[in-house]
């Protein structure tokens, strides 16, 4: 349920350190591929005996600002020429912490970017011929805090030791207040949507499975065999997917690490909940209407959040950001979803992280 402990983290960033001091990159011609909306040029690790090809800070939606806040991601526009696909994008709107500071990224709104880790196609097991399965990693941090960089969530070593038999991506979703902040006032119906709210976080983790599906190709990749897998609310996430009709289709295997679907924290958030949060919210903002609120900064709009953790409605939750029950997404609860039938019925590998 809670993101990773601070003594959790400098353990598993050291023993991450340990495995990938040896690692180099190596000079060989840059890795080029075709995406949906243009070329991304990557670059290349030697590690294990093994070639990895790493494409980091590829966007798969267009910036979640102004307008575009609080809303469903759109897809990204296309660009001309070659883009440079060697350094993370920034991390989600959160505080400095472990998760944006391992190895530092800048944190900001411009944040739907994600990493794709693949072996190099001579090391590869006939990549081209036969399309490898593609895992697609979300990182927990209760809804609030957390970033695709995050050093123990390089792939570049578990592609290596997998000695080249699949691909795995890393993906920013939006975070806390917004990621999760959800109202009548935020019906996302002006621009095309489906009226849903709340969950924008969710649905940027969507909008990276569907890049999965237009671009897993072109990577060497098998569409038709992707896995989606998280830890603690990264967990939480993938449960969703398997409750949301949306998500159908998209991914066809699901692991969960310390979330599973009947964890009451997943979805305990309700639409009384989530009108009084917005409430709260704009009032702290001065504002009379959304317009007003997505012309803040994000520094206001997170600064804001303050007064939900401290003395709002959030107080007596066990997360003070989640998906949210909004009757589009979710028409109830997860439990009662799953004993109705209503999920997307793929093979499901369940667990519980220990330390």
């Amino acid at each position: 349920m809670s993101g990773v402990s601070l003594l959790g983290i400098c353990l598993l960033t050291a023993l991450h350190l340990s495995r990938v001091s040896y690692a180099r990159e190596i000079e060989r011609a840059a890795p080029i591929v075709q995406t949906r909306s243009g070329q991304v040029e990557g670059d290349t690790m030697f590690t294990r005996g093994v070639n990895v090809e790493r494409f980091r800070g590829i966007p798969f939606a267009s910036p979640p600002v102004g307008p575009l806040r609080w809303s469903s991601p759109v897809q990204e526009k296309p660009w001309t020429g070659i883009r440079a696909a060697t350094k993370y994008g920034d991390a989600c709107m959160q505080s400095s912490n472990a998760f944006t500071d391992i190895p530092p990224v800048s944190i900001s709104e411009d944040c739907l970017y994600l990493n794709v880790y693949r072996p190099h196609t001579e090391t590869a097991i006939n990549a081209i011929n036969n399309k490898l399965p593609v895992l697609l990693f979300f990182y927990g941090g209760s809804y609030h805090d957390g970033a695709s960089s995050f050093l123990i969530y390089d792939a570049t070593e578990r592609v290596a030791v997998q000695n080249g038999s699949e691909i795995v991506i890393t993906a920013n979703y939006r975070l806390n207040v917004f990621g999760y902040l959800g109202g009548d006032a935020l019906r996302d119906g002006s621009l095309g949507g489906d009226n849903s709210t709340g969950n924008w976080g969710l649905r940027d983790q969507r909008a990276a499975m569907e890049w999965v599906r237009d671009n897993a190709d072109s990577f060497g990749g098998d569409p038709s065999r992707v896995t989606i897998f998280g830890e603690s609310a990264g967990s939480g996430s993938v449960a969703c997917h398997i409750a949301a009709k949306k998500s159908g289709g998209l991914f066809h295997r699901a692991i969960m690490e310390s979330g599973p679907l009947a964890a009451s924290w997943v979805t305990e958030r309700n639409y009384s909940h989530a009108e009084e949060v917005f409430s709260i919210i704009q009032k702290s903002l001065n504002c009379s209407d959304t317009i007003c609120m997505r012309s803040k900064n994000a520094s206001e709009v997170y600064a804001s959040a303050h007064h939900v953790h401290t003395d709002g409605p959030s107080s007596g939750l066990s997360l003070s950001w989640a998906p949210l029950i909004d009757g589009v997404e979710f028409a109830d609860d997860l439990v009662v979803l799953a004993r109705r039938g209503e999920f997307n019925k793929v093979p499901v590998m369940l667990g519980t992280n220990r330390n």
